[in-house]
């Protein structure tokens, strides 16, 4: 049996507003987190770990006000961590 992998994110996973914990771990997955990410107004933890996501930490992931945990290693992501002093309960495992 093949393990089943994603190589995109579903078009609509942003109206899932309410979500607290996305965890999209080991997949292929790459694209525009953009598009989606700031809708999950409510996540408190983001895994997005093992995948193929490029380019800048999406911006939209540091207004998730709710967010506490964060896990982003093994991606092609570049650039700066934008500051996030103002949250305190804030954790960034991995990055």
């Amino acid at each position: 049996m093949v393990p089943y992998s994603l190589q995109i994110v579903p078009p609509n996973i942003g109206n899932l507003r309410q979500l607290t914990t996305l965890v999209l771990n080991g997949n292929s997955l790459s694209g525009n987190m953009e598009d989606w990410i700031g809708n999950m107004t409510k996540l408190q933890e983001l895994s997005i770990e093992d995948n193929k996501f490029v380019g800048p930490i999406p911006s939209a992931i540091f207004s998730l006000t709710q967010l506490q945990k964060l896990y982003l290693a093994n991606n092609e992501f570049e650039g700066p961590i934008p500051s996030i002093l103002h949250w305190e309960t804030f954790n960034c495992y991995r990055c």
